[in-house]
């Protein structure tokens, strides 16, 4: 099976600017998540009550792809940032949308439900997520 990885507007101007290592790592990854969907993306983050429905791969040393599953077959990348001891990138999400905790995670949880069925997520999450562009080209404009 094969899946459609796109990335939101904010998250496609995050990997727009990546540095060119961590961009070919980048693709390297996102080839990996189209072959083989949730498998291949890493560890759910934390919810406060506990597993949120989004996942974490780590690449190129300190830089985390966030993804999201809509579809049983689509992936979006959500969000592309380092997390370093000055910049964690878990708790900046959490200060976006109150569905995270700013631990990132707690336990290595893999991403998929069972072998191969991708998280779960609220309708609210993904529409959050897709309309950060909007936000932020808004915020941009003041």
């Amino acid at each position: 099976m094969s899946y459609a990885v796109r990335p939101t507007r904010s998250a496609s101007a995050l990997i727009k600017n990546l540095p060119a290592l961590a961009k070919r790592e980048l693709k390297t990854v996102i080839a990996e998540v189209e072959a083989n969907g949730c498998r291949a993306s890493g560890y759910r983050l934390c919810a406060p009550d506990g597993d949120s429905g989004l996942c974490c791969r780590h690449f190129a040393s300190d830089w985390r792809v966030i993804f999201l599953f809509p579809a049983k077959t689509e992936v979006t990348v959500c969000w592309v940032g380092r997390h370093t001891s000055a910049a964690n990138l878990y708790a900046d999400l959490a200060g976006l949308s109150d569905e995270l905790s700013a631990d990132g995670r707690s336990a290595r949880v893999p991403c998929c439900d069972d072998e191969s069925d991708p998280p779960s997520i609220s309708d609210e999450t993904i529409e959050f997520f897709a309309g950060l562009h909007t936000r932020d080209a808004e915020r941009a404009r003041r």
